[in-house]
């Protein structure tokens, strides 16, 4: 089986505790070999033009962060390698630590995406992914603290009964709103509702885009999706004040937005899963009359 640990060889700290995380695999018999990580300087805007990948699916605080992008781009790297191999594979981060060995656990690869948001319960359905393992929180207990570890039985199943523990874990009252939450999306058909929601909203703001020149990009997964001002769409240069404008015509018609991103150009539509499609109507027709 291959291991490998994902490492910034330009920076001592990561190459230290991955140091201590190839250490740790030899106790067990695990070849740990060291991956190196894409970095800022290696010209990851660069690399996602080369890889042919225009979207990357992030917020948009995120999108243009150039240590954001280079952090999936040693990801995505290291997956194209365990597509190649055509075997199983163990991925670490540099900092992780094996300190007790779990027998023939089948890993392929561990994937830490789980948002509810884009119609479907676990993102990597949405991305065409099969993880072994995800870890998932925030909206799981309706704002309560609680996140949860979710894996197939073969793996999950060879942890003994204290092989996981939390300072602050297993709270009954974040397990008691979780339950709720669970009950709601089962009796409500949340999930149905919030891919309705993204349809709706793609579709429509889209069409302004393809209307207004100062739209230059629609995109999200889900109901959360950036709208970028823009001076045009030719030179998408950030237009923040018409953003702020925009905004604030929103707000006095009732529809309360919120900009975002590196450039503060960016409009974020993110409602609750559970908003009924009339109020999402009626959301996009203030903003449509909001742009004029």
């Amino acid at each position: 089986m291959k291991a490998y640990v994902i490492t910034i060889m330009s920076h001592q700290g990561s190459l230290e505790t991955s140091w201590r995380c190839i250490e740790s695999g030899k106790k067990f018999g695990l070849d740990i070999e060291r991956f190196s990580a894409i970095t800022p300087s290696d010209n990851p805007l660069l690399l996602l033009e080369q890889e042919g990948i225009s979207d990357l699916g992030f917020e948009e605080k995120y999108s243009r962060n150039l240590n954001c992008i280079s952090a999936f781009l040693s990801h995505y790297s290291l997956w194209k390698k365990c597509i190649e191999l055509d075997e199983e594979v163990i991925i670490f981060e540099h900092d992780a630590v094996l300190v007790d060995p779990i027998p023939n656990a089948p890993y392929t690869y561990v994937c830490n995406f789980g948002k509810p948001s884009y119609g479907n319960w676990i993102t990597p359905k949405t991305l065409g992914v099969n993880p072994d393992i995800v870890t998932l929180a925030k909206g799981i207990a309706g704002g309560f603290p609680l996140a949860a570890v979710l894996g197939k039985a073969e793996i999950m199943d060879t942890i003994h009964d204290a092989g996981i523990g939390s300072t602050f874990g297993a709270s009954p009252v974040s397990c008691a709103a979780a339950l709720g939450v669970l009950e709601a999306f089962d009796n409500e058909n949340i999930l149905g509702n919030a891919s309705k929601q993204s349809e709706m909203m793609n579709s429509f703001l889209k069409n302004l885009m393809n209307e207004n020149e100062f739209i230059g990009d629609v995109r999200g997964y889900g109901p959360m999706i950036g709208v970028e001002i823009v001076e045009n769409k030719d030179s998408k240069t950030p237009n923040k004040e018409k953003a702020q404008e925009i905004i604030n015509n929103c707000r006095d018609n009732g529809l309360l937005l919120v900009t975002c991103g590196e450039n503060g150009n960016v409009i974020r539509f993110m409602g609750p899963l559970t908003t009924p499609i009339k109020h999402v109507e009626e959301a996009l027709g203030i903003f449509e009359n909001s742009i004029i």
